[in-house]
């Protein structure tokens, strides 16, 4: 599957693991569309692709009824029972204790580094 990229998704494959990356620096449902960021893992997902790594080192502001935790279930979602593997990276400041309040990192671990959540995916 080629790289792909809305205005605010980045979606390309390093070293066979699909990373989806979250270009805008804040989510706001009313222009990033949780149905389209399902997408671009559902797709990865219908081409075989079996290790996400979920990319959100841009983000620097969500609330809890939006933003990373919306994502990462959306994206736990989307995996579920398909045998993939998934890891969140670098998180920092209020988004990082957000995830890390809600228990996320129990379901889809946390990495402080890209190369770090690709070499957990892996195995």
């Amino acid at each position: 599957m080629p790289a792909a990229a809305t205005a605010w998704i980045d979606s390309r494959l390093e070293g066979g693991v699909r990373v989806v990356t979250i270009l805008a620096d804040r989510l706001d449902k009313k222009l990033h569309s949780r149905q389209e960021f399902a997408q671009t893992l559902a797709d990865a997902l219908a081409a075989g692709e079996r290790q996400f790594v979920l990319d959100l080192s841009n983000i620097r502001y969500t609330n809890h009824t939006y933003g990373i935790l919306q994502s990462a279930f959306t994206a736990g979602n989307v995996i579920h029972g398909s045998g993939s593997r998934m890891a969140v990276c670098g998180l920092k400041g209020h988004p990082r204790r957000a995830y890390l309040f809600a228990d996320v990192d129990q379901f889809i671990p946390e990495y402080r580094k890209l190369r770090q959540a690709i070499a957990a995916v892996r195995g």
